[in-house]
């Protein structure tokens, strides 16, 4: 196995693990590097949420800590542009696609929330209301589909935050 793939595999398998760093580490990677301060405010976290997640991308070696700025180890940089090419940030919320699968955050004050979402789902959605004609509300897509009430609210608001990235 190449370096390159065992290197995707590895930063996949750490974004599917812990999937709430990916909004700093898209950060820290869009701005080249980046001040501990510049982040905090940027992102508009508090410090010990940042802190924790600075530590577990250090420790991950997906960042470097260069003259108190953070920057992106040079082994993920080419990967992470790939990863990154498929994303959608509208306000504080952040939706990355990986492979068949899109991962929303949402970053808060004290935490940022994570979720996954098959791709698939959000697919047959934009489809279903291609055919019909309409806007589906997460009752229809419950009835339509027979998913979980759950998810089929999480698969309706993936959809309307990837709307407003396509426009």
């Amino acid at each position: 196995m190449t370096e390159k793939p065992m290197l995707r595999n590895q930063l996949v398998m750490v974004l599917t693990k812990k999937p709430w760093l990916m909004p700093i580490l898209y950060q820290v990677y869009s701005y080249g590097e980046i001040e501990y301060g510049e982040l905090k405010q940027l992102l508009g976290v508090k410090s010990p949420l940042l802190k924790r997640a600075l530590w577990w991308l250090i420790k991950y070696g997906l960042i470097a800590r260069y003259d108190n700025k953070f920057r992106i180890s040079n082994n993920y940089r080419n990967i992470l542009e790939e990863i990154f090419l498929y994303k959608c940030i509208i306000r504080n919320r952040y939706v990355f696609k990986i492979g068949a699968t899109f991962i929303v955050t949402i970053v808060r004050k004290a935490r940022i929330s994570a979720y996954t979402i098959p791709a698939q789902l959000v697919k047959e959605l934009s489809n279903l209301e291609v055919n019909v004609g309409a806007s589906f509300t997460a009752k229809d897509l419950i009835n339509t589909l027979g998913i979980p009430s759950k998810l089929a609210y999480r698969v309706v608001k993936t959809h309307e935050i990837l709307k407003q990235c396509s426009t």
